[in-house]
């Protein structure tokens, strides 16, 4: 975890520098947020997304019309509640690397809007399965004794994720002063994240053979 902080804060001073040389019509942003993410349709969770983006003009001196990509740690996956036979909870983080082509009208002198899409590739970094597994035995009475049992399983295994996945997203929001943004955003996973092509049965954690990543993200931003 650190050394992926350290990595993000590498790569914000390496395009600042290169903003320097650049000038003014380059722009780098650090972000941070709230993702509510969904996997195949199990069960939506609350993660978290921080990193570093950075922003270039398309046709030179014009700010409306931009590409804008980065380097994101993004928490993902699902939670899945199966009541009196437990609960499971899936923990992805994930390097998102989003690619998107944008457009910006100003409302005022300070405010301006607005909206982006584009593709984004992902690189699947560590996580575990959270599981709670209960189950009831006899204990020669009336009413049998009930078992809970809490392990963990990670999640990129032999049985989990895939470690890349590939998707299209969008954004859109609103900018103050060219330094403050707000933006909404969502993405849909295109590759199926399940590892296993032809081995879907029940040994799986899994109910569901198709396997895509969506997520609903909430940023507040600074460019510099």
């Amino acid at each position: 975890m650190k050394r992926l902080f350290l990595f993000i804060a590498l790569f914000a001073t390496v395009w600042e520098m290169k903003a320097q040389s650049i000038g003014d019509p380059f722009r780098w942003e650090t972000t941070l947020g709230l993702n509510v993410s969904d996997l195949g349709g199990l069960g939506s969770r609350t993660g978290f997304h921080i990193g570093a983006r950075f922003e270039i003009p398309i046709f030179a001196m014009n700010e409306k019309t931009y590409i804008n990509a980065g380097t994101i740690l993004s928490l993902k996956g699902c939670s899945q509640d199966h009541r009196i036979l437990g609960s499971i909870k899936t923990n992805p983080y994930y390097l998102d690397i989003p690619i998107h082509f944008g457009y910006r009208h100003s409302i005022t002198r300070k405010v301006s809007v607005f909206a982006e899409a584009g593709p984004y590739f992902s690189i699947g970094l560590f996580g575990k399965h959270k599981i709670e597994q209960i189950s009831a035995t006899a204990d020669g009475g009336s009413d049998p004794n009930i078992v809970k049992e809490d392990y963990t399983e990670n999640v990129f295994g032999s049985n989990g994720l895939k470690r890349f996945d590939f998707g299209l997203g969008f954004r859109i929001g609103a900018e103050l002063q060219k330094r403050y943004s707000v933006s909404l955003g969502y993405d849909w996973g295109l590759i199926d994240e399940y590892t296993s092509d032809t081995d879907k049965n029940n040994t799986s954690i899994y109910e569901t053979p198709t396997l895509r990543n969506r997520n609903l993200t909430i940023s507040l931003s600074y460019k510099f």
